[in-house]
């Protein structure tokens, strides 16, 4: 009860400060919605921070970009799953139970397609990639964790 109540009077604080502020936000949402918890204010950030690198050090747009970056917790979320992606996939050779749990963890639903495996960001048809059931390729792997990278991060 008493944590509920510090929370309250958080959430009433907060409320409080909003209404208060007379700043209007940088960017309002559109219609996509988190996968996981920051999921989109992860992404535009780290789309910032990648168009940081391409500018020149002391320009306006860069300071006003790197403004925002370091005043919204980028926690590189999405670098994060690439990289547990990637090191799920170095070796792979197939789909075993451990590998299935471990992406069905990262939200990838996984269906089987006769000779391959489809692989959909949860459970959302516009993010898919197929992996093969049993890959010839010893860089199969690498390919699909770039495949994965590139559509889903």
């Amino acid at each position: 009860t008493r944590a509920n109540e510090i929370l309250q009077y958080e959430n009433q604080g907060l409320k409080a400060k909003l209404n208060a502020s007379d700043a209007q936000p940088v960017l309002f949402m559109g219609d996509e919605v988190d996968f996981y918890q920051g999921e989109i204010k992860d992404l535009l950030l780290s789309s910032l921070t990648d168009a940081l690198s391409n500018m020149p050090e002391k320009s306006r747009r860069a300071d006003v970009i790197r403004d925002i970056i370091e005043n919204n917790d980028y926690q590189k979320k999405s670098e994060k799953r690439e990289s547990e992606v990637k090191r799920l996939l170095r070796d792979y050779s197939g789909i075993t139970g451990k590998l299935r749990q471990e992406l069905e963890e990262l939200g990838f639903v996984i269906t089987e397609d006769g000779k391959h495996y489809k692989i959909t960001y949860y459970g959302d048809e516009r993010y898919q990639a197929v992996f093969g059931k049993t890959p010839s390729d010893v860089r199969a792997g690498k390919n699909n964790a770039a495949t994965v990278a590139k559509i889903f991060y």
